[in-house]
């Protein structure tokens, strides 16, 4: 028997226990509106009660519009769900495209007014200074006008299986589409990732978890360029494009479990699994599983002057340390969008950036705030600004190291630095006492109900100078030297002499090397660094398994640090295909003990992020959980966009 879901798949949850008032009360918060909804929570499809289960889009092909109910996806501040992890889901979309979003800034004049996401606002902390969801008024669509985002990055490649980075990444996404997408725009939730139908308009998992069946659209076409000259879209194409990911791709990772992938017809497409992968679905709709013209790749060398897909935007100009033009497809299958294009502006200077969204010349952009008192400056030079912060999922990394290097074999010398380093000293400084200062990098979300403490993070995550060098003697390190690589984009001059100055003051010589952010990523991107990087971004990981396997895991596709530890792969392996909630718990609690025994990198303090966009832009989509929706990578998510001028 298969039985039809429209918004969601069933499946156990762990009971959430109430919990004290903690560092965040965005988690209570959470917390209350989980219980409130918790009827029903993600699972391998049906494993422990139907035979079968489908997940079927009540998507009509010219009108898409994200539903207006939401569902606990695996238990947001729980464990990992089955079929997804912890804060994965997936939504069916049947509301018309024309009610589309507005963005306002947070507080809100009388009278009130109808609200596309008034139940999302719960999430808000009235504790921090600025909302994680700003309101969303329904307001009539205004069409044309051009999107203009102001850009940090450049080009660096039109092949998206080169790099987890936008440079790479950015344009194919934005041309193109996936099978399934994440949920975005004014139903998006900073707080969990939901994926919807996409160019796959429904699937099914068989009970095994062995089986993945996807019924594609038939009215996808590539855009009407050389060489596909607006040729249909087929299953074929996705086999294509997933086996060239697996062969060759940076999330290669995604593929392991992979037995084979089949075309069906024309518009099926099935894949079966050497092993369950709970897993497998989210990434799909990531920017390193984007669906291009698989002939831009022929004869093995990719194009470089161009990207064809099948999306709501087509590629006019890609001109190097310039800009990137993309103009609307009218043919689009779903509907023409409502912009007449966008134009991405390469700005790598953030005061550039700043200045040019003070002056409204861009719609948004790239980082240009990064603590309380810049948004404050900003929302009082451009009240009608929609500034958002994130919540906090997890830690970040100061520094990490490349463990191929001798420098970092002994642990001894690992655990000095982690207690070399000031968490709380960092967060008063560079993010207003915002945040956590003791987090793993490993999301937090996935383990426990509530915030770790410091010592369930690491004992080493605690500052002790004397200590450290008391380590650093026992292993002979006195005079350790190093070379730490660091991009301004990542690292403002500010927080590098700190992570300078904490080396000094345990008696270890940092020597900082700054360059561009083209070659601090294609060295990070890559793991051939000499030494070590400061704040090795975490590029890729949307599900559990993105950070306990793929990030961790000898030889994984995402391993920038060069991680070779035999428990933790046998940890990770288990992981990643256990079908059992609890079980699987249980071994990702084990490695995250681990990665913090062993201080396999400087685990930094946990913060919040500043979003910014103009008032007049609406149904923009800002940041997602583990970076599945990335400002910077949003010329994807532009199909139901406009511009309220």
């Amino acid at each position: 028997m298969t039985k039809r879901v429209s918004s969601l798949v069933r499946g156990a949850m762990l009971p959430l226990e109430p919990q004290p008032e903690a560092e965040h009360s965005y988690a209570n918060h959470a917390l209350a509106h989980i219980r409130a909804l918790r009827t029903e929570s993600t699972g391998l499809p049906a494993i422990t009660e139907e035979k079968r289960m489908t997940i079927q889009s009540d998507l009509d092909v010219s009108k898409s519009r994200v539903a207006r109910r939401t569902v606990l996806r695996g238990g947001l501040l729980g464990s990992a769900g089955l079929a997804a992890a912890a804060l994965f889901g997936c939504k069916s979309s049947s509301k018309p495209a024309d009610t589309a979003t507005s963005v306002a800034p947070a507080a809100s004049a009388a009278p009130k007014q109808k609200l596309l996401n008034e139940d999302l606002l719960v999430f808000n902390d009235p504790k921090l200074p600025f909302p994680h969801i700003a309101p969303a008024p329904d307001l009539p669509v205004k069409k044309g006008g051009t999107y203009v985002f102001g850009w940090l990055y450049d080009i660096a490649s039109m092949d998206p299986s080169t790099a987890s980075s936008v440079s790479s990444g950015g344009i194919p996404s934005a041309v193109g589409e996936h099978l399934v997408e994440y949920v975005h725009g004014a139903r998006q939730n900073p707080l969990k990732v939901e994926i919807e139908p996409g160019l796959a308009r429904s699937w099914e998992v068989s009970p095994d978890g062995m089986t993945y069946t996807f019924k594609l659209t038939d009215k996808a076409k590539y855009h009407n360029k050389p060489p596909v000259n607006g040729r249909a879209f087929t299953a074929e194409d996705a086999r294509l494009v997933y086996e060239r990911y697996a062969a060759t791709g940076v999330a290669r990772g995604n593929y392991t479990s992979v037995e084979k992938m089949t075309t069906v017809n024309p518009t099926t497409f099935q894949v079966k699994m050497k092993m369950p992968k709970p897993d497998f679905l989210p990434p799909l709709a990531s920017r390193e599983a984007v669906i291009y013209a698989i002939e831009l790749a022929a004869g093995g060398t990719f194009s470089k002057t161009d990207q064809i897909g099948t999306g709501a935007f087509i590629l006019s100009e890609a001109t190097p340390g310039q800009r990137v033009k993309l103009t609307g497809n009218k043919e689009y299958w779903q509907g023409a969008p409502h912009l007449d294009g966008q134009e991405w502006r390469m700005m790598p200077d953030e005061s550039a950036r700043l200045a040019a969204f003070r002056a409204g010349q861009i719609d948004t952009s790239d980082t240009i705030i990064r603590d309380v008192k810049s948004a404050e400056a900003l929302r009082a030079s451009n009240p009608d600004a929609v500034i958002t912060l994130s919540p906090v999922v997890a830690g970040s990394t100061a520094i990490c190291y490349n463990m191929k290097n001798p420098k970092f074999k002994d642990e001894r010398v690992r655990q000095a630095l982690m207690l070399g380093y000031d968490r709380e000293r960092h967060i008063q400084l560079f993010n207003n006492g915002l945040g956590s200062p003791y987090l793993q990098v490993l999301p937090w979300i996935f383990l426990f109900d509530r915030l770790p403490s410091q010592t369930e993070v690491s004992k080493w995550a605690r500052y002790d100078v004397a200590e450290a060098k008391k380590l650093l003697a026992a292993a002979g390190a006195q005079d350790l030297t190093f070379e730490l690589l660091r991009s301004a984009s990542y690292t403002t001059d500010s927080e590098f002499a700190f992570q300078l100055e904490s080396m000094k003051t345990i008696g270890v010589n940092a020597v900082g090397k700054t360059v561009d952010n083209t070659s601090w990523n294609s060295q990070w991107q890559t793991g051939t660094y000499t030494d070590s990087v400061s704040r090795g971004i975490n590029t890729a990981a949307y599900t559990a398994d993105g950070f306990f396997r793929d990030q961790l895991e000898t030889g994984a596709g995402l391993n920038r640090i060069n991680l070779s530890d035999s428990q933790i792969d046998d940890w990770a392996k288990q992981q990643s295909s256990e079908l059992n909630p609890q079980k699987r718990r249980d071994l990702q609690r084990k490695i995250w003990d681990r990665m913090g025994d062993q201080a396999f990198r400087l685990e930094g303090p946990g913060s919040n992020s500043f979003f910014v966009r103009q008032g007049w832009l609406r149904n923009a989509s800002v940041g997602g959980p583990f970076a599945s929706i990335c400002t910077c990578a949003a010329g994807q998510y532009m199909h139901q966009v406009w511009l309220n001028k």
